[in-house]
């Protein structure tokens, strides 16, 4: 690695984007922060971009080429976080790790870490129609969430609350984004999670 003058311009290479998102809508997560494990060699910079993270390299500060390539060196390892703030606190795993190329020498290397959601409950107010101007309590049913590979998720009817549903604290993944909200065997509608809190919750007529 030679010295640059100090009326040198650095010229910055992207070598790696990395792209976090939600592990069960695919949209991208931010804020983001991100930071080396162990110190890295000089004239490497990491910006952050929204839910991407983006590592450059100086190419005035680049490491004498070793035999065999740059692939030779050590590789490096990348954390991405995501700070505290109403984001985190609905994420399972905070601190994702990657491991890097020291130096790419040619184009881009993308990436993708993905950030999964906390255990959360889907809670269903199943109601009559004809009963009232908002209808009145269906109870007694047998009310399920199915994800797109068939897989069913039991929404019990809750003790002491008449037509109200409720499913298991669990992570909702990406079959189930969005999901068929069935009574009985017949398909009522298609809900999505609301993933920016811990209960969705919907009134659904019965037309069973």
């Amino acid at each position: 690695m030679r010295t640059p003058g100090p009326d040198e311009t650095a010229v910055l290479k992207v070598e790696h984007i990395v792209r976090a998102t939600h592990a069960s809508t695919g949209q991208p997560i931010a804020p983001l922060e991100a930071g080396w494990k162990d110190p890295p060699p000089p004239g490497k910079l990491i910006s952050i971009l929204g839910g991407t993270v983006v590592v450059s390299m100086d190419q005035r500060l680049l490491p004498v080429k070793p035999i065999g390539g740059y692939a030779q060196l050590p590789k490096l390892t990348l954390r991405v976080l995501v700070p505290d703030g109403p984001v985190a606190r609905l994420l399972a795993d905070l601190d994702k790790e990657l491991v890097v190329a020291q130096i790419v020498e040619s184009g881009e290397v993308d990436h993708a870490v993905e950030f999964e959601p906390i255990p959360m409950t889907l809670t269903v107010d199943l109601v009559r129609t004809g009963a009232g101007p908002n209808g009145g309590p269906s109870t007694g049913k047998t009310v399920e969430a199915r994800a797109s590979n068939a897989t069913r998720e039991p929404l019990p009817e809750v003790a002491g609350e008449p037509g109200t549903y409720r499913s298991a604290a669990r992570v909702w993944t990406a079959g189930f984004n969005p999901l068929d909200l069935l009574v009985g065997n017949t398909l009522v509608r298609r809900i999505s999670i609301d993933f920016g809190r811990t209960d969705t919750r919907v009134t659904v007529v019965d037309p069973t």
